[in-house]
């Protein structure tokens, strides 16, 4: 049990540091050949982000099959990770030092709510995810990215020039990267199953708590990192673009390749839609009323965080 507990944490660390440098690196490229910050921001550090939580759900069908424990996996880490993102990370990040948001971020907040909602009800009433979910999440992705590039409203801020690096060695730390990643993710889900299996827990409940902490740790570091240079909207439009992709890049790819169906106890869909929804609607208040998420706001993020994951288990 320690060791698969071990390689599990291992994984967890792989996800984060191969997503890190994929970004960096990747970044790199894309402004050697000239293409626009905005345009690097709305496609390459977005996927990198939610590239753990992908990972996760592709190994997960490739190699445990269409079973009900792939689709807890898929869907648990996805809403795992969303509520992760809100109530953790920015909960931790205001908690520790205060988040001032920008102007005209409402509809940003409220677009990854929604989609959290359109998932739970599909599972509340048992509705097959299939590829004509898949296919319209997809067109979302799509219609997503225009949408940003036409507004501007990446931040484009934190990103380091690094126009001098050698191509080759970017190239080369690319596809390390990735070979990272697909090793994490294959630590991570493995020893997360052998873990449920000990303590005779299924996979939902692993995939909403445990997969999904370990791969929101990108956005974890990353947004104490920006938080600390008060960088507040690079902060938020992580959480926010990772929160949106993760249903309409993550869940759309995977439910094209198989249905997603899991059958979830009603009380823990119950705690699911709870923490989802209220840390969401803490956020929104938040904007509408002063603009800013307070120390005590983080603090009572935090604190459902902790009381989603007491009841979840």
């Amino acid at each position: 049990m320690t060791f698969y507990s071990i390689l599990f944490i291992l994984g967890c660390i792989m996800l984060y540091y191969g997503a890190e440098f994929l970004i960096n690196h990747s970044v790199t490229i894309s402004r050697r050949f000239g293409i626009l910050p905005i345009v690097i921001g709305a496609t390459v550090i977005a996927f990198g982000t939610s590239l753990p939580e992908l990972l996760v759900s592709i190994y997960s069908i490739v190699f445990i099959g269409n079973s009900n424990a792939t689709s807890g996996i898929i869907i648990g880490n996805i809403l795992g990770s969303n509520i992760a993102n809100v109530s953790l990370v920015i909960g931790y990040c205001a908690f520790v030092y205060s988040i001032i948001l920008s102007k005209n971020l409402l509809d940003d907040i409220l677009f990854p709510f929604i989609l959290g909602l359109y998932t739970i009800i599909c599972l509340y009433f048992e509705i097959t995810i299939n590829y004509v979910h898949g296919i319209i999440l997809l067109c979302s992705l799509v219609m997503y990215i225009y949408l940003l590039i036409k507004d501007n409203k990446i931040d484009n801020e934190g990103i380091e020039d690094d126009l001098n690096s050698e191509l080759s060695w970017n190239i080369l730390v690319i596809i390390i990267s990735i070979m990272v990643l697909l090793l994490g993710s294959h630590l991570v889900v493995d020893n997360a199953i052998k873990i449920a299996k000990f303590f005779k827990i299924n996979t939902l409940t692993i995939g909403v708590t445990i997969i999904a902490l370990g791969t929101s740790l990108p956005e974890l570091f990353t947004g104490v990192i920006a938080i600390k240079k008060k960088q507040y909207n690079l902060l938020i439009g992580n959480i926010v673009g990772s929160n949106i992709l993760n249903i309409v890049f993550v869940l759309g790819f995977s439910s094209i390749i198989m249905d997603i169906q899991p059958m979830i106890e009603s009380n823990k869909l119950l705690y699911i839609s709870i923490a989802l929804i209220t840390s969401h609607l803490i956020l929104i208040l938040a904007y509408l009323y002063n603009r800013s998420v307070s120390k005590f706001v983080g603090f009572i993020l935090l604190l459902i965080y902790l009381i989603f994951l007491y009841k979840i288990f």
